[in-house]
């Protein structure tokens, strides 16, 4: 008995190309970067630091001091050097 369809046709063989549907650079929209064990020079450009930190350059400071908002600084009094 014959199949329904020949195995050889003239597009045989040949895979119909299928839309990405992601950033083939950073993996966007997955949740994180795209980055392999065999690109370490691409992770170094990649990693934090290579660009502004808009938001993270503040953490470190707001860190230093635990994360305190809606306080005002008591004023500090010089000491007078009495002899």
């Amino acid at each position: 008995m014959l199949p329904d369809t020949p195995s050889r046709t003239p597009s045989a063989g040949v895979a119909e190309t299928v839309p990405s549907t992601g950033n083939t650079k950073c993996g966007y929209p997955a949740a994180k970067l795209r980055s392999f064990e065999w690109g370490q020079k691409a992770k170094r450009r990649k990693t934090t630091g290579t660009g502004r930190m808009r938001h993270l350059k503040d953490v470190s400071r707001r860190f230093k001091n635990g994360f305190r908002e809606n306080t005002t600084a008591t004023k500090r009094v010089k000491q007078t050097a009495e002899a």
